[in-house]
């Protein structure tokens, strides 16, 4: 009760997923909340767009955890989304297929067993591999839930967040190609490698998909837009097209308030008590002021500043006729150093 008195007036910058679900949470807990998006639209990169004729949905690919039960049907059930939603469940017989990884295309299904089947047939020799890994998978996602993650931290075993894919794969012994496999899909989906990934990050994210896949009827831009309206109706005030330009503070060092730009060029300062920056790490450092704080956050985030956004196209259908894209096709080549060079294309279905 006392921070929901001391952190009267908040600030979230950047209307992203994650930026509307804390402005959504804090206005909950009785704040006064600002969401700044520099878009004139909230979660530009979860609504869909168009290239060549195709309405291409980028938006939240990949919705794993949606089964009934499931981690994100929890919480989007908690966030009051589901009446406003309609969850499409993914072709259970395989979504994405990979080319070049091995010498037959690996077509992935849905579900824990049916996903070990096929990796079973693909990497032979990986039997007792799989078996812990799905183990793994499946009492990671028992206890999950998105909006408790101190408890569940508090819970889970610590050698999932210590040590990385890599190093649960090769403590056991897998295969080169499994792990190759297993990388690049963790590369596609998180944007790190199975070197640099925590083997919970990786189950959570990678294994969540593997569990139960679906997407939303009207792609990312309906997500949006079910953010958008429960957020205003919790009370959030919204401010699109205002760009965050200076994240200020007081002799003490203490936040004060941001200084924003209209899009018309007009610059304010929008004084409050907190600030959340839902913004890549980089953004984020250019707002800063000069200063202990500034040069603290240039640490923490060293190796960071250039990370990118994942970006996979999900389902496409095109305006003008009733072709559909129903299906992610990877390719992927040798470089001369042996190391697979990715290519994503559509697969059309015309039927």
């Amino acid at each position: 009760m006392e921070m929901a008195e001391t952190m009267r007036e908040v600030i979230v910058i950047g209307a992203g997923f994650s930026g509307l679900v804390s402005s959504l949470l804090l206005s909950r807990a009785g704040m006064n909340v600002t969401l700044v998006e520099k878009n004139a639209k909230v979660a530009p990169l979860l609504r869909n767009y168009d290239c060549q004729g195709f309405d291409i949905n980028n938006g939240f690919h990949y919705l794993g955890g949606y089964a009934a039960g499931g981690a994100l049907h929890r919480m989007f059930g908690e966030l009051g989304l589901r009446d406003r939603l309609n969850p499409v469940p993914i072709n259970p017989d395989g979504f994405d297929v990979f080319q070049g990884i091995c010498d037959d295309p690996i077509t992935v299904p849905v579900g824990a067993a049916r996903v070990r089947a096929v990796l079973g047939q693909a990497f032979p020799g990986n039997e007792a591999v799989l078996a812990d890994y799905f183990e793994e998978l499946e009492k990671a996602f028992r206890d999950f839930d998105f909006l408790n993650l101190g408890e569940y931290f508090i819970r889970v075993d610590p050698a999932l967040i210590d040590r990385s894919l890599a190093d649960f794969l090769a403590d056991r012994g897998a295969s080169p190609a499994l792990v190759e496999f297993l990388s690049v899909y963790t590369d596609m989906l998180l944007g790190v490698s199975a070197r640099e990934v925590s083997f919970l990050t990786h189950l959570l994210g990678v294994g969540g998909y593997f569990l139960s896949a679906h997407t939303f009827e009207g792609g990312g831009g309906a997500l949006a837009d079910a953010l958008e309206a429960q957020a205003r109706e919790n009370g959030v005030l919204l401010r699109t097209g205002c760009e965050a330009t200076r994240i200020e503070s007081d002799s003490g060092r203490r936040f004060v308030g941001l200084r924003l730009r209209a899009g018309d060029g007009r610059e304010e300062f929008v004084p409050a008590d907190a600030c959340i920056c839902a913004i890549h790490p980089k953004r984020l450092l250019a707002l800063l002021p000069d200063g202990p704080a500034f040069d603290l956050f240039a640490h923490r985030i060293s190796g960071l500043q250039d990370t990118r956004a994942v970006c996979l196209f999900h389902l496409a259908a095109r305006r003008d006729a009733a072709q559909r894209l129903t299906g992610n096709y990877h390719v992927f080549d040798r470089d001369r150093s042996g190391g697979l060079q990715h290519r994503l294309t559509l697969r059309p279905d015309f039927t």
